[in-house]
């Protein structure tokens, strides 16, 4: 079986570390047929520099994003297969043998996905979990439990199957991850270049829809972390969330329509996101006001109370003959003393950092917080008597 290749990098403001990725591609023990840089409007020395290589084909672009940048070095290879590598990561030396071997030995493999190890700024590997089970939701919880998604031809070190049910899950696929058949990347229409984000997730949920996955499940190469500029770092975490949502939204309402029986999936995963998306965004608002004590005082007495009124208002409404009974009002008062709980402990977060003399700040809150729910609960406790005349 022929097999030529070419690799695709979009960089922008990153020559050193774009001389490490080529230098990762350079070194493959399977050389690859041509590389192509994309330079996505730098002002540094990139152009210079990879006008002075031989062995690169330079494409130039005016800040358009990755996604443009990818299609624009994809679209100028007639070679079979295109493999995309991020200007920040790194390959391992069997990248593409490893990856030319799978394709070799899966008739019909159309794209494959690797994995990966990430690694901090200097290329150093993290601790704790690694590859898809650390970076993707759909792994988190079990190899085991997603590998059962792959029944056909599953082992241990690789995965091929339909995998339409498995994108619905969320993204698993990773652009310097990625070989892909060159006419496959152009019958789903390449990426899609209005996402500067979660494009990947937005081709991985149509190339589905048109050939089964290939996984292999062995790290192949280091996936570069804690870049500050980088558009999936953790300060645009938000955005890659809402951008996800919406991708989801879309691409996979596509998959459920056609596929009926993965609604109920795709419908779970929008709601776990959405849940997500809400709770980083409270998460942010929490930290907005780590160093101010009078706020956060504020917001948990205020919450507490909401906490309190919000049952009465609906028992006076709906359960009157109730409302004043010992079961009845118990509920209310365990209600409350969970939410002062939870309100409490939040209120801990920003102790560890808290300045001098903010711990007393922080003290004298919660403190705060804890009178006005009491206060409001002994009302609520001497209003049911009154309204009632007696407690059942």
């Amino acid at each position: 079986m022929s097999f030529s290749i070419a690799v695709v990098i979009p960089t922008y403001n990153r020559l050193q570390l774009l001389q490490e990725a080529i230098s990762s591609v350079r070194r493959q023990t399977q050389k690859v047929d041509q590389i192509i840089v994309v330079d996505d409007g730098s002002t540094d020395e990139t152009l210079t520099w990879c006008g002075q290589q031989d062995d690169i084909t330079l494409c130039i672009s005016q800040r358009q994003g990755p996604s443009a940048a990818r299609n624009l070095g994809a679209g100028r290879t007639n070679h079979q297969w295109i493999a995309f590598l991020d200007s920040d990561d790194v390959w391992h030396e069997n990248y593409i043998q490893k990856a030319m071997q799978v394709i070799q030995q899966t008739p019909d493999c159309r794209f494959v996905v690797l994995n990966f190890e990430l690694t901090d700024k200097t290329l150093n590997a993290k601790a704790g979990r690694q590859g898809f089970v650390a970076a993707f939701p759909a792994f988190r919880s079990s190899e085991k439990l997603f590998s059962f998604l792959f029944p056909q031809k599953y082992n241990s070190k690789i995965w091929h199957g339909p995998a339409q049910f498995q994108a619905l899950f969320g993204n698993w696929m990773q652009p310097s991850g990625l070989v892909i058949e060159r006419s496959l990347w152009r019958q789903a229409g390449g990426f899609n270049e209005r996402l500067w984000r979660c494009e990947d997730m937005d081709f991985l949920l149509r190339i589905v829809r048109i050939a089964p996955a290939t996984l292999i499940m062995t790290p192949h190469y280091l996936w570069r972390q804690g870049q500050t500029e980088s558009l999936a770092s953790d300060s645009h975490s938000q955005e890659l969330k809402k951008t996800g949502l919406r991708v989801m939204s879309t691409e996979g309402l596509k998959i459920a329509k056609q596929r009926p029986m993965f609604f109920a999936i795709w419908l779970t995963t929008l709601v776990w996101m959405t849940g997500d998306l809400i709770v980083g965004q409270s998460l942010r608002l929490i930290r907005r006001f780590e160093g101010h004590a009078h706020v956060q005082g504020a917001v948990q007495t205020l919450t507490s109370l909401l906490n309190i009124i919000v049952p009465v208002v609906i028992a006076r409404e709906y359960l009157r003959a109730d409302f004043a009974s010992y079961r009845m009002f118990s509920v209310y008062l365990s209600s409350v003393s969970a939410l002062s709980l939870t309100s409490g402990l939040w209120s801990m977060i920003p102790y560890w950092n808290a300045q001098v003399g903010g711990e007393k700040k922080l003290a004298a809150a919660w403190a705060l917080q804890c009178a006005g729910g009491l206060l409001v609960a002994t009302v609520v406790f001497a209003f049911s008597i009154y309204s009632s005349g007696s407690l059942h």
